[in-house]
């Protein structure tokens, strides 16, 4: 992530740089973000291991895709690139059963579990732990895991002393933010018709 030259021309610390401050912030709280997204990220591969590699690696190699891809003079700034930053972090971070506030019971609650459960395993619900349920996961959560992407800023966890903890920090930057990051992150599965 920070290798990249996105990362150099937008949110690295810049020699005379009016904006220090502002941006400084948006490259602590990304930090943070992928901090917290890497902790969820990590479950993936043991979870859906039939999965390519979806962990932090992968998340901070889309950066320099994004800057192969927008090329030297594509004007971003910092707060575009926040905001790409955290769509990056949560485009497949749903692929974990703790992107859901539920767990897997939301996941089975879900009526895309329901029609997978119908139409291929002859409505029958799989046992715990069972190849079958293993199958189940890994179909269902990649049809919900963009749509679940988009709902993430607002998705929150209990910290060790019991308060909510959010994978974007800083709630000032989640409130800004947090509906055009989760869009962007949900848009790597929309149809073409959809843009």
């Amino acid at each position: 992530m920070e290798s990249s030259g996105l990362w150099k021309r937008t949110l690295a610390a810049a020699i005379n740089d009016t904006d220090t401050v502002d941006r400084e912030r948006l490259r602590d709280a990304l930090r943070k973000f992928r901090s917290r997204v890497s902790d969820l990220v990590d479950s993936i591969a043991h979870e859906l291991p039939g999965l390519t590699v979806h962990d932090i690696t992968h998340l901070d190699a889309l950066w320099d895709v994004a800057d192969e891809v927008l090329g030297l003079d594509y004007p971003i700034n910092p707060a575009e690139a926040f905001v790409l930053g955290g769509a990056i972090l949560l485009h497949d971070a749903a692929h974990a059963v703790a992107a859901y506030e539920g767990g897997l019971s939301e996941i089975k609650s879900s009526s895309e579990w329901r029609d997978f459960i119908a139409l291929r395993l002859n409505a029958v619900e799989p046992a715990t732990g069972s190849p079958e349920e293993k199958v189940a996961l890994f179909h269902v959560l990649r049809q919900l895991h963009a749509h679940q992407a988009e709902k993430l800023p607002w998705v929150s966890w209990k910290d060790a002393a019991g308060n909510p903890a959010f994978l974007i920090e800083d709630a000032e930057l989640r409130n800004y933010f947090g509906c055009a990051i989760g869009m962007v992150a949900a848009s790597h599965h929309w149809d073409v018709g959809m843009v």
